[in-house]
């Protein structure tokens, strides 16, 4: 990728998650999450079990996994560069939370303490699925892609569907996965 490029998008990146930052600040969803009642109800404990098993703590101990494997078959710098971009995005996300402090929506369904943006499994998540992708060479390999996008949408889906989040949350975790991403890919190419 050509360094204008990764600035262009890098830049487009940052501007719409500072409109979805106001946005966020400024409108309320929870009327968006009223409208999946019937779901939530007949899929509550898959929701609840996605959320579990797909948590930032566990999202961040199959990273270590992966980043001991590669360790291990001597591609220290990558495990290191793998470990440490998983663990600076979610210390963006936590700073976030703490700076933003945009309340769960009211509605929620598991009562959880804590903010609701940015949602912490979807940021964790979308980048453990960017670094893989990236580390493992898997850009055209249509069965992984096709696992990754389908565990994406069971966590974003699980996140609103239980109402731990809005739906703007979950959007901005997105956006702001890809930028952490990139900024990850630019320190890579100049390690």
């Amino acid at each position: 990728m050509c360094i204008w490029n990764f600035i262009m998008e890098l830049f487009i990146l940052i501007l719409v998650f500072l409109h979805l930052v106001m946005l966020n600040k400024m409108q309320n969803m929870d009327d968006v999450t009223k409208m999946t009642k019937d779901v939530t109800v007949k899929f509550k404990l898959l929701w609840k079990i996605i959320t579990y098993v797909f948590s930032p703590i566990d999202i961040m101990l199959f990273c270590i996994f992966v980043s001991t494997i590669l360790w291990i078959n001597g591609n220290s710098k990558l495990a290191c560069w793998f470990l440490l971009s998983l663990i600076l995005t979610d210390v963006v996300g936590i700073a976030l939370k703490i700076a933003i402090k945009q309340k769960r929506p009211t509605n929620s369904i598991c009562h959880r303490k804590g903010y609701s943006f940015p949602s912490g499994h979807v940021l964790s998540a979308m980048t453990l699925i960017y670094l893989l992708i990236f580390t493992f060479n898997l850009e055209k390999n249509i069965i992984w892609l096709c696992i990754f996008n389908l565990l994406l949408l069971g966590i974003i889906s699980s996140r609103i569907f239980l109402r731990q989040h809005h739906l703007l949350d979950v959007i901005a975790s997105l956006v702001l996965s890809r930028i952490c991403f990139l900024i990850a890919i630019f320190i890579w190419r100049i390690l």
